[in-house]
């Protein structure tokens, strides 16, 4: 394979040729769609149709069934704010009703609670089912890029890693986030909590976003600080990539999804690397990289099939040849694991 050594802009090799061929928004669309989407989704939880809530219900009937240390950090006195408003989204993360109908449940919770030994009713079965197969459908790390407020924070600290070029990289499997998932599980089953909230940063930082709660001493700050903070000098996205049971779960729901990130013009690539270097998960990338000549002489539209692909569109965003696009098909080209035979600087 002949590497293209890429041009230069203003001393950077980070898609600011791709916003001088396709203009600043199809540059910056998918980011600044994920943003929208992830804002309006805390912004629908946290206001009603006919007022702005600024607590969680104390009342153990509307209150989530899975309260955590986090959570109760942000009790208030009142018990009547959920009963007497009406929701587009009410709950949180982890349980929620849309319009007061349409159930959601969170499945790595439920795994949890079944592990604990607790029941759930047939209404919270079908939340999780509907949960289960909507990211079946468009993959289930694109919780991940589009729905988690932790997301915000870990892309907020790979554009500083940049900024200051720390190259630095803590050696942590990436087999290490499910090692927790399995942890998380068996500890609930031991303990009968569901013990992953206990911790979680995410719902932690949600219900400080939509209930209050907002100072350095909380645990969800404190946590999502240090998330932060790591993923700038330890490791490029250590915390998504490397650590979080989350993510590690809703990967295990997209081995089989409608949605891909496809490369119908491979052909044009030039090999910049600009989508390996802002990709949180550039692993995924690798099979397309080193297989580029092959899909161009047979003709094969590759695809993205590794289910740790976030689909968060960042390398459609950058890429200036227009390589990437979704696509939404039952058929795509997943190719074995492999490392690279080009050199990614």
């Amino acid at each position: 394979m002949n590497k293209v050594t890429p041009k230069k802009y203003n001393g950077t090799l980070y898609f600011e040729e791709a916003v001088e061929k396709k203009g600043w928004w199809q540059s910056h669309r998918f980011l600044m769609l994920r943003r929208l989407c992830q804002i309006m989704i805390i912004v629908l939880f946290a206001i009603p149709i006919n007022g702005v809530n600024h607590s969680l219900a104390t009342d153990p009937t509307e209150a989530s069934p899975v309260l955590t240390a986090i959570a109760q950090e942000n009790l208030q006195n009142e018990s009547d704010v959920r009963n007497d408003q009406t929701w587009i989204i009410k709950g949180t993360l982890a349980n929620s009703e849309i319009l007061s109908t349409i159930p959601m449940g969170d499945p790595f919770i439920f795994v949890q609670s079944l592990a604990a030994g607790n029941l759930y009713t047939l209404t919270g079965i079908l939340g999780v089912i509907i949960v289960v197969a909507l990211y079946m459908v468009v993959g289930g790390r694109t919780y991940c890029s589009w729905v988690c407020p932790i997301n915000i924070v870990t892309d907020a600290a790979a554009w500083v890693r940049r900024q200051l070029k720390i190259n630095n990289q803590l050696s942590v499997s990436k087999r290490a986030r499910f090692y927790i998932l399995g942890i998380a599980i068996i500890t609930s089953m031991l303990f009968q909590v569901i013990a992953w909230e206990l911790i979680n940063p995410i719902t932690g930082i949600f219900r400080v976003l939509v209930f209050g709660g907002l100072a350095i001493t909380n645990i969800a700050i404190s946590l999502t600080l240090v998330i932060f903070i790591t993923d700038i000098i330890g490791a490029a996205n250590l915390w998504c990539g490397h650590l979080c049971p989350v993510g590690a779960f809703y990967s295990l729901l997209g081995k089989k999804t409608k949605v891909y990130v496809s490369a119908p013009k491979i052909s044009a690539c030039d090999d910049c690397m600009d989508c390996y270097k802002v990709c949180p998960e550039a692993h995924v990338l690798r099979p397309l990289i080193q297989n580029k000549e092959n899909y161009i002489k047979q003709s094969i539209t590759p695809s993205v099939g590794m289910s740790d692909c976030t689909r968060c569109g960042r390398c459609i965003d950058v890429c200036p040849e227009r390589v990437f696009s979704y696509d939404i098909s039952s058929q795509h080209s997943p190719v074995k694991h492999s490392k690279p035979k080009v050199k990614v600087s």
